[in-house]
This record gives structure tokens, C-alpha cells and sequence, in this order.
């Protein structure tokens, strides 16, 4: 995907999803000012989620549509629009949990893969300890551990 990555824009999402409920709420009563202040944040929310998946940009057109048609009088195709915006917000959900999920398993993925690499660390990290103490009881002149212990 182009653009933001899922995180990102599924971390703006539910600011969507209020003005969703905010829209519902607004083609209840079709208010002008409450349509206005809509659609002025609309604009904002499609400025901040610009490289979305092409699912969220229609959702907030549909919203954006039923604003104006609100604005105009015409109660009726806003609120079929904004139901319209509802099942289109339902199919964003599912993007977004999807998204979340290929995240979280990339991530848990790589989680395994850091801890085998630590282990692989810690072992060869283990070895070279043992390694040095042995070349420095070589060196001293001092009996290995090893040979200290099977003596006892």
C-alpha cells in the first residue's frame, strides 16, 4: 500500500468513525451550522488520512456528500447517504483489523526471530568466555577449571 502505513492511518480512523456518528446525528435535525462545521471537519480528516486505502477517501466523500445535500434541504438523500457512509465505515473496520493483524504477526515474527538470534548470541557468547578463561589459565600457568574440578 502506497502511501501511510497501516498503523497510521488506522490509528486516525476512529476520528472518522465520530464524525460518522456525528453525520447520523446531523441528518436527524439537518441543521446548517452543524452541517458546516461537518463537512469543515471532513475536509481536515481527509488531509490527515491522504494515502489511506481508496475505502476510507470514499467513506468520507459519502459523508461529505450527505453534508452538503443536508445543507441544501435535502434530508432524505443525506440520510441515505450517510447510511451509505455506515456500511462503507463497516467495510473500514474490517480493512483496518486486517491490517492490524498482518501488522501484529510481522511483528510477532520478528520477535521470534530477535529472541533465536539472542539465544544464538548468548551461546556463542558463553563459548568465548569459556574459551578465553581457558587461554588465560593457559597462559598464568594455572590449572583450567576443568582440571581443577575432576582433581577434586
Amino acid at each position: 500500500m502506497a502511501g501511510l502505513e497501516a498503523p497510521e492511518w488506522s490509528d486516525r480512523w476512529p476520528q472518522c468513525r465520530l464524525l460518522l456518528e456525528l453525520a447520523q446525528l446531523a441528518m436527524c435535525n439537518g441543521r446548517p451550522e452543524v452541517c458546516r462545521r461537518l463537512r469543515e471537519r471532513l475536509q481536515v480528516c481527509r488531509l490527515r488520512l491522504r494515502g489511506a486505502p481508496v475505502l476510507v477517501d470514499n467513506t468520507l466523500s459519502e459523508l461529505w456528500l450527505a453534508a452538503g445535500l443536508a445543507l441544501e434541504g435535502d434530508l432524505p438523500a443525506a440520510r441515505r447517504h450517510t447510511l451509505e457512509a455506515g456500511r462503507k465505515a463497516d467495510r473500514v473496520e474490517r480493512l483496518r483489523r486486517d491490517e492490524l493483524r498482518r501488522k501484529a504477526r510481522a511483528l510477532c515474527c520478528q520477535a521470534r526471530q530477535l529472541k533465536a538470534r539472542t539465544q544464538q548470541l548468548r551461546r556463542e557468547s558463553e563459548a568465548l568466555l569459556v574459551a578465553s578463561r581457558a587461554l588465560l589459565a593457559t597462559l598464568s600457568g594455572a590449572p583450567e577449571p576443568a582440571v581443577l574440578a575432576s582433581i577434586a
